[in-house]
């Protein structure tokens, strides 16, 4: 994450007409990492253009409301997942299903065996085999499709002015909300799945979420499949910057 003493520094400085040039050259003195000012001239020059939309109309069954706001919160920010998460939650089951056709018919094959006069398999009976291997798997892929369509038409996400909210489900749904005080950084990532599918995800990282296994990069929670995620992640930011100033919370 940004330091918001870094960030306040070079705000406050072009604000008084001071160069990007000098700035830095102040900066590398004090003994601040070139990465860290680059990081945060990159910030600083995203907060003059930033232009994610405040609602999106891509998810109507979705954008209903499934918690209460707190007092002096305000929703900034919702989306539903863009659509290539689902493809790419298909595709994986589209593999799982090719997988599952010889195991269906190693299955079935006892089955013919036993129906068989001689207990040797004909090659009808061959044919009957990889025929109901084949039909079994489409079955399971049209299944597979209305699980990944029900999973992903239940995934939405909504930023506050107060933390991040994120709704997920099957039958029933789950709503998971992390408070802006509990986030220690953001992390963006563009998988070689991700890529192909065109999309990015926030990895959304706090001591909590660290001291638990199994979450991917030690986060408590992730918006999977964003649009812009670099903008997102920056908005975040100044939001959590903004709640800290104004709450005089120091971290």
């Amino acid at each position: 994450m940004v330091s918001d003493e870094l960030l306040n520094y070079i705000e406050d400085s072009i604000a008084r007409g001071h160069s990007k040039r000098s700035i830095r050259k102040h900066l590398v003195g004090a003994g601040w990492p070139k990465n860290q000012i680059d990081a945060a001239f990159e910030f600083s020059s995203k907060g003059a253009d930033i232009t994610v939309p405040k609602f999106s109309d891509s998810a109507k069954s979705g954008s209903q409301r499934f918690f209460g706001l707190q007092e002096g919160e305000k929703i900034v920010f919702e989306t539903k997942p863009l659509k290539g998460l689902f493809w790419s939650m298909f595709l994986s089951s589209l593999v799982a299903v090719v997988f599952a056709i010889p195991i269906i018919i190693f299955l079935l094959l006892p089955v013919f065996i036993t129906s068989s006069s001689n207990g040797m398999l004909t090659s009808s009976q061959i044919n009957s085999a990889f025929a109901a291997g084949v039909m079994g798997a489409i079955l399971l892929l049209f299944l597979s499709f209305f699980i990944v369509k029900r999973m992903y038409n239940m995934r939405y996400y909504w930023i506050t002015n107060k933390r991040i909210i994120i709704k997920t489900g099957f039958l029933g749904y789950t709503i998971k909300s992390i408070p802006f005080e509990r986030i220690s950084d953001v992390q963006i990532t563009r998988t070689f799945t991700e890529r192909i599918f065109g999309f990015g995800s926030l990895y959304i990282q706090s001591l909590a979420g660290q001291f638990t296994q199994g979450r991917r990069f030690g986060s408590e929670g992730n918006l999977t499949a964003v649009p812009e995620p670099e903008r997102i992640q920056y908005m975040i930011f100044r939001l959590i910057k903004e709640k800290r100033t104004k709450e005089h919370i120091t971290m």
